[in-house]
């Protein structure tokens, strides 16, 4: 398993959704924070690489988002294998 900035959007999105609905808003975040770290992840640093591909894809096309999935150009994206 190698983590990349589109794993770590990935699981705090999905996390986030997860416990979106969650009554208890502060409760939540300790949640999502105590299963990340239970599993040696450090949630600040997921939360930078997510933004990376967060800030990288403001603005892009479908095309755009397309080829860095290929692996085409400088992108964050394209450089994950």
């Amino acid at each position: 398993f190698n983590r990349d900035p589109v794993w770590s959007l990935g699981i705090l999105s999905a996390m986030d959704l997860v416990l979106k609905n969650y009554p208890e808003k502060d409760t939540a975040k300790e949640i999502m924070s105590a299963i990340l770290e239970s599993v040696g992840m450090d949630e600040e640093e997921l939360r930078k690489d997510a933004q990376i591909i967060l800030d990288w894809a403001e603005g892009k096309s479908k095309e755009d988002v397309t080829a860095a999935m290929k692996g085409e150009g400088d992108s964050p994206l394209a450089g994950i294998t």
